[in-house]
């Protein structure tokens, strides 16, 4: 089988190729190779290639520079996709892409469902939420595509929360980080794991089911529990002096977001419901804070 996967040389991307065996074959094209803002070059890649599942990990994540580079956010994370969708639906095969709880406006007070509506909020929510749209109109009812939602996504590798936040601990003497913003903190080695259910079961045509068959099937995935940022960092600060990743850890000031203002908005609120996808994956979450006590260990393991 023939995996086409984007953003293959990050964080997610990494795990994904550890995670999948060797009859999988794997095209993973680098940036230069295959770049999402250049449509019509990746429309002849993928009309060369001929991959039987796209896995589309890649996208516009700078969440506060896509206020000012507007277009380049659409292309990579709208235009893109429904290139993707396009593609699937004229040539066959299937399409796994990784959405985002920013689709949400962080109003509620209880976890988003894959059926409540998308509100976003900033330019990368609305974005990602016109990517999944267009996915839809192209993909409805075809038991082709999946959009598999995720939040606040960590590993011990590239550039994410705990990365910084390790980086920050080391070499600051105080850091501010805010506390009154929600969400499912998500790492990379459970994320694959779905990915790799998804594909290995091909839960395509048996997840129509859960669509209302009205659209494409929606997952969430998440770790258990939701944390503010804050809660996330002080743990991060906790693991590094448990595990002697350093001698020198910084103290974490809170504060509350009308305090560190940023060019997007964020919601406040976007934890993810997860209950349909551990039920048809068969599938359990872990609690965040051992999920990123492995992931501190992978760290110091690879420094």
């Amino acid at each position: 089988m023939k995996i086409l996967l984007t953003g293959s040389t990050g964080q997610l991307g990494h795990d994904i190729l550890k995670r999948f065996s060797k009859k999988y074959y794997f095209f993973k094209p680098s940036r230069k190779e295959l770049d999402l803002t250049r449509l019509e070059d990746c429309e002849l890649y993928l009309e060369k290639i001929k991959p039987d599942i796209i896995l589309n990990c890649a996208a516009y994540t700078e969440v506060d520079k896509a206020e000012i580079d507007k277009n380049n956010a659409y292309i990579v994370n709208a235009y893109a996709p429904e290139l993707f969708a396009n593609h699937v639906s004229k040539f066959g095969g299937k399409l796994l892409h990784i959405s985002t709880d920013f689709v949400f406006d962080g109003n509620k007070n209880k976890p988003y469902t894959p059926f409540d509506k998308r509100n976003p909020i900033n330019v990368y929510g609305k974005s990602k939420a016109l990517g999944e749209e267009l996915i839809e109109q192209k993909l409805r009812g075809s038991g082709q595509a999946i959009i598999l939602r995720t939040s606040w996504l960590m590993s011990h590798v590239g550039k994410n929360f705990n990365t910084t936040m390790i980086n920050l601990l080391k070499n600051k003497e105080s850091i501010s980080v805010v506390n009154d913003q929600f969400g499912s903190p998500t790492f990379t080695d459970s994320l694959s794991l779905v990915c790799s259910q998804i594909i290995k079961l091909n839960f395509f045509e048996k997840l129509e089911s859960i669509s209302r068959k009205t659209s494409v099937p929606i997952l969430h995935w998440a770790e258990d529990s939701p944390a503010s940022w804050y809660e996330v960092a002080l743990e991060i600060s906790k693991l590094m002096k448990d595990l002697k990743i350093s001698n020198k850890i910084a103290k974490i000031i809170p504060i509350s977001s009308i305090d560190y203002p940023t060019l997007a908005i964020r919601p406040s609120y976007s934890v993810l419901g997860c209950d349909a996808t551990k039920k048809f994956l068969n599938l359990k979450s872990v609690f965040w804070r051992d999920s990123l006590k492995k992931t501190l260990i992978n760290k110091k393991i690879q420094n």
